[in-house]
């Protein structure tokens, strides 16, 4: 009723669609899906569809052979039904691409709806939310594990191996500050600033503290700079942030 069934093997895999649109971090968190698949099939393009204010930053890390930015009215809580109607249409637009695989991690129904509306031969996701019938192969969420090991377990079932970083990969800086991004779009997921000073302090005492400015983090620099922390400010687009935080020890955001 929902959906046609195909044969696809390795060979006859030329596109394949990847949903993370709802934050820049879940983005990041999908990095060894994305190696993952281009390793299971080299000649695949992989089309990353992520939110609108990472497109420029996961273009030019080459997340993928074709990034496109999209807003969708349920990432932003915004019920317009013109909006509704317009993310249908713009899912609809894969269907003259002949999309093979479409994958989504989120679990979430209106996903599930999104890409229902693209056609893929195949499509692969979680149905956290209900809503298996969008999908050639549903499958049933893991609990208890990471985003990432999440993400990678529903790969899987494509026979995609699960590369994790090893630890001979990560690189620790002696150099540079400690950086500390408090801003986020969801104030009741962000970490309260009494506890952000309350690290600033206990860091500072060896290390240099960098702050990454956000329309957010405005008060929190001003707290810092009230007790007289040596804080840098950072204060640029993705791409700019991204080069700059390549010079630093470590990351610690919401």
């Amino acid at each position: 009723l929902y959906r046609k069934s195909y044969s696809l093997n390795d060979e006859n895999i030329n596109s394949i669609l990847i949903c993370q649109y709802h934050r820049i971090g879940d983005v990041f968190l999908i990095a060894p899906v994305l190696r993952s698949l281009k390793k299971r099939y080299p000649q695949a393009h992989i089309i990353l569809l992520c939110c609108q204010g990472a497109e420029k930053l996961f273009r030019d890390l080459k997340f993928a052979d074709e990034v496109i930015g999209v807003e969708v009215p349920w990432t932003n809580w915004d019920w317009s039904l013109i909006k509704w109607i317009k993310a249908r249409s713009f899912a609809r637009h894969f269907r003259k691409r002949d999309i093979d695989i479409a994958i989504d991690f989120k679990g979430d129904l209106r996903n599930s709806w999104f890409l229902w509306h693209v056609r893929s031969k195949m499509s692969l996701g979680y149905t956290d939310t209900g809503g298996s019938f969008f999908y050639t192969h549903p499958q049933l969420s893991p609990t208890g594990v990471h985003q990432t090991e999440r993400s990678l377990q529903l790969i899987s079932h494509l026979g995609c191996d699960s590369i994790m970083l090893d630890e001979k990969e990560f690189n620790f800086k002696n150099q540079g500050a400690i950086v500390f991004h408090a801003g986020g779009n969801d104030s009741r997921r962000a970490w309260p600033e009494n506890k952000w000073i309350k690290l600033a302090e206990i860091l500072s005492k060896n290390h240099q503290i960098a702050i990454v400015k956000t329309p957010e983090t405005a008060t929190l620099i001003e707290g810092m700079k009230e007790r007289e922390f040596k804080v840098e400010i950072f204060d640029g687009d993705l791409v700019k942030f991204k080069n700059w935080l390549r010079n630093q020890k470590m990351l610690i955001g919401n």
